[in-house]
């Protein structure tokens, strides 16, 4: 038997923050929506012991994402890079992710209930 690669996700982070180009945005800020998906490859052995050793603690990577959203951007790609890196430096198990960050409501002259960016990052 085998494992197929693990997704471990955060799903729907809601948090409020200063990011995007205009004064106005970064003064005023904005809501904000946060799907993560971080890939693993463990084998089926790896978790006779039930331990967090060969894998990823959620806690700690909403921690991560949490700290990093605290410093302004001034766009969503900037700040998708930066969480990732720090998901890559932080866990060695990590070998694929993915983010979703979405600005709800964004500053446009249309009806958009939200503006999003999507990046992944492999090892």
């Amino acid at each position: 038997m085998t494992l197929s690669p693990i997704n471990i996700r955060l799903n729907d982070i809601r948090l409020y923050g200063h990011h995007g180009i205009t004064p106005e945005e970064q003064a005023v800020g904005n809501h904000f929506i946060i799907n993560l998906t971080m890939t693993i490859d463990a084998g089926i052995d790896d978790f006779d012991e039930d331990t967090l050793e060969r894998t990823i603690n959620y806690a700690t990577a909403y921690s991560l994402i949490n700290e990093e959203f605290t410093k302004p951007s001034a766009t969503l790609e900037n700040l998708a890079v930066r969480i990732l890196k720090k998901l890559f430096t932080t866990f060695p198990p990590l070998k694929e992710s993915h983010i979703e960050i979405k600005k709800i409501n964004p500053p446009l002259s249309a009806d958009c209930a939200s503006a999003s960016v999507e990046i992944g990052m492999q090892r």
